[in-house]
């Protein structure tokens, strides 16, 4: 029998990234006709989701399992080479040009950065969105969204291995007993999760099928 298909790079869902991204520079941009352009944030988000799911769901299929140590290798190589490269560049900016930014806050700034944890800094500093034009922003603010997307390549994987196990039942049980409305929570992802690895596999099956 032939392996389950992988999940094939899908150029058209780079272009609606693409689309996604200049909406949000147009919205910063102050352009009148993209008012709405930080939706684009959301989008994009919601598109990173459906991609990383996909991508477990045909790993899954193909291996009856989640290699979590490669998939956060994966996510290390892709991410951490530009991350580290705009730290640099914002740091010699600074150094060069000290009224852009204050220097004791710009260090800070980067620990928060570098750790994958800025949006849970601005929301201590209780800085909100709309606070991006109404004082002096930081050059290291965007990592407030890289760090969402970080936070969930973090969780997302352990939450599909830990289901997968024979024993998440009572796993389930153990969260309901800590916090109900987090146990709630649990169960909703379990079963979508589920329903999701069964849509996948059907899909998979059919493709084999069609392919003998």
């Amino acid at each position: 029998m032939s392996p389950p298909p992988r999940f094939a790079h899908q150029p058209a869902l780079d272009g609606l990234r693409g689309l996604a991204v200049l909406a949000v520079l147009a919205f910063h941009l102050r352009w009148a006709a993209a008012s709405g352009g930080f939706l684009g944030v959301s989008f994009f988000f919601t598109l990173s989701g459906f991609l990383i799911t996909s991508l477990l769901l045909a790993e899954h299929a193909a291996t009856a399992r989640v290699d979590l140590r490669a998939f956060y290798a994966r996510r290390i190589r892709r991410l951490l080479p530009g991350q580290l490269l705009c730290l640099a560049l914002v740091l010699a900016l600074v150094a060069a040009r000290p009224a852009v930014y204050p220097g004791r806050r710009m260090a800070g700034d980067v620990g928060w950065a570098a750790s994958q944890l800025f949006n849970w800094h601005l929301l201590g500093d209780h800085r909100t969105y709309a606070d991006l034009f109404a004082r002096q922003v930081s050059p290291l603010e965007h990592f407030w969204s890289l760090a969402v997307e970080e936070q969930i390549y973090l969780v997302f994987p352990v939450l599909m291995a830990l289901f997968d196990l024979p024993w998440a039942p009572i796993f389930l049980l153990f969260v309901f007993a800590l916090h109900p409305v987090l146990g709630a929570v649990a169960t909703v992802a379990a079963l979508l999760l589920s329903a999701l690895a069964i849509a996948n596999e059907r899909i998979s099956r059919a493709r084999i099928k069609e392919a003998a």
